[in-house]
């Protein structure tokens, strides 16, 4: 598994796009877990825009607030920690952590937080976001 390990966590970074795109399929269909959080974290890593929608308990988009989206820019993303920050459009700051299939995110002085779960079968990361007075809303982000 090491080798594997390895090249994928090598090929996410890969200046090709087609080997990056190859590495992402490979490893998010992987069920070692490494593998996957190399290949979540690698994908991280090349996001500029993090869209959360907010969504029903059947995962039906809401309207509302924000028109019913949350964006955090991503301004730096560790593909070997997992570590990520960057503001919203009002300027907060945002820090966040990829661990295993779980993305956690808050903004300084947890203003706004939430917690979401990669989900294999949907290719969605989906959990729940506390936004800044309004209680608990069900998010999703489907990355790319």
């Amino acid at each position: 598994m090491n080798l594997r390990l390895i090249a994928i966590r090598e090929a996410v970074r890969h200046p090709n796009s087609n080997v990056r795109q190859i590495a992402f399929e490979v490893g998010l269909a992987s069920e070692e877990a490494a593998i996957l959080e190399a290949a979540l974290r690698g994908l991280l890593a090349g996001t500029q825009r993090i869209t959360f929608v907010y969504v029903d308990k059947e995962g039906q988009p809401l309207e509302g607030q924000n028109e019913g989206r949350h964006i955090l820019n991503v301004e730096v993303a560790d593909a070997d920690t997992g570590r990520f920050s960057g503001t919203t459009g009002c300027n907060t700051r945002w820090t966040g952590q990829l661990q295993g299939r779980i993305l956690a995110f808050a903004s300084n002085g947890d203003y706004c937080a939430g917690t979401v779960t990669w989900n294999l079968e949907r290719g969605e990361f989906r959990g729940r976001m506390r936004p800044a007075g309004i209680g608990f809303q069900e998010i999703v982000w489907r990355p790319r």
